[in-house]
């Protein structure tokens, strides 16, 4: 990645349009060989009133943590997302927390209520909190228990991810 292009990708992460916020951020997760920006940029990103630019800061911030580089508090930042109203932005909180290993107990315990038909309406956002779990070891049982509970998901694709999951840990 050009040294050049990170000075513009963290200044592009505040721009007044939010296409260009939720862009900078994705461009940022998929720098190569990592992530770029900074991590304090994409940690107020999380609270855009753009959706987009919020899934994509959660992402970027998750490959961050994966590789260590992540700001203090990142982790559980972008699990807070799990609760936000847009279902692309919780289900792009799941698939960041999922790069991690070891996660944090409240933080499994966070993925595992949105494996749960009754508490997520998303099945995609069930399907990609079921893989995440794979991430908490060891597992506690409120992980045990939602992935025993997803066994039983109307959604064939919950199913088969808490299926793989459980095989997993």
């Amino acid at each position: 990645f050009p040294a050049a292009g990170e000075p513009l990708l963290s200044g592009l992460l505040k721009d007044a349009d939010g296409s260009v916020r939720a862009a900078a951020a994705q461009s940022c997760l998929m720098a190569e060989p990592e992530p770029v920006g900074t991590g304090p940029r994409l940690m107020a990103v999380l609270g855009d009133a753009n959706a987009e630019a919020r899934g994509w800061a959660a992402r970027a911030l998750g490959q961050y943590a994966a590789l260590g580089k992540a700001p203090a508090g990142a982790v559980e930042a972008v699990a807070r997302l799990l609760a936000d109203p847009e279902a692309a932005v919780r289900e792009n909180a799941a698939m960041a927390l999922g790069s991690l290993r070891g996660l944090p107990e409240p933080v499994a315990s966070a993925l595992a209520s949105r494996v749960d038909a009754a508490g997520e309406a998303s099945r995609d956002v069930r399907a990609a909190a079921a893989a995440a779990l794979d991430a908490a070891t060891p597992p506690g049982p409120a992980v045990k228990a939602a992935l025993r509970r997803g066994f039983d998901d109307p959604e064939e694709i919950v199913r088969h991810r808490c299926l793989a999951t459980a095989g997993h840990l």
